[in-house]
Parts: structure tokens; sequence; C-alpha cells
């Protein structure tokens, strides 16, 4: 299985074909790798799921951790008012949204600052 069937799906965005896309094509690749090396199909299973936890688990983790964090009483609105404001959290917030940058390169102390400066 691939994609939302498996769950992957931005945790901010809520957004899942680029994932669904991604992972097909881990699993074809996993597939035609391991079916040439004459591996089982457990084999093949095993190792795809190892690939998408590498690929995967870590920007997950993080979405669901931001998630968390950033979905309470008056965070939302207090962040969403800095962002508007800040040509630097209005590029952070659209690049990790959008897998245009790794999620840990948002985690700045800039971008902290600018979160909760007074």
């Amino acid at each position: 299985v691939t994609g939302e069937a498996i769950g992957l799906v931005n945790p901010i965005t809520g957004e899942g074909i680029d994932y669904a896309l991604e992972s097909a094509q881990m699993a074809a690749n996993v597939i035609l790798d391991e079916w040439r090396n004459g591996l089982s199909s457990a084999a093949i299973q095993k190792n795809y799921r190892a690939a998408l936890d590498r690929k995967f688990r870590f920007p997950f983790a993080l979405g669901h951790l931001a998630q968390r964090l950033g979905f309470r009483d008056g965070i939302v609105d207090k962040a969403l008012r800095r962002i508007q404001h800040s040509p630097h959290l209005h590029r952070v917030v659209i690049n990790a949204c959008f897998g245009l940058a790794d999620p840990i390169s948002v985690l700045t102390p800039r971008t902290f600052w600018e979160i909760i400066r007074p």
C-alpha cells in the first residue's frame, strides 16, 4: 500500500498526493530491485517499510509535534499574526508545509525569536 492508505498525510496541511506518488515510486523501486535479487515477498515488504521509515519518520514526527504544540488556545492566532508581518516566518512556513525545506532547518533561533518576541 502507498500514500494515504498507510497514513502518509501531512499533519499540518492535510495534503498527501505528493506522498502518495513518492511512496508508490519507492514501492516500485524496492519491488524491482528485490525481485531481481530473488527475494521473497516478505523481504520485499520489510525493505519497503524500512525505506518508508528512513524517508518519512523524522519529518512526520516533527509535523505531529508542531501540530500538538501549535494548535493550542491562542497560539495559532498569535503565530498567524507574526507570520503575516514577518517575511522570514512567511517563507519558513511555506517551505516547511510544502516540503521545500528539511523540517529541522526551520527550527532556528531566529525562527523561535520571531514567534516569541515581545
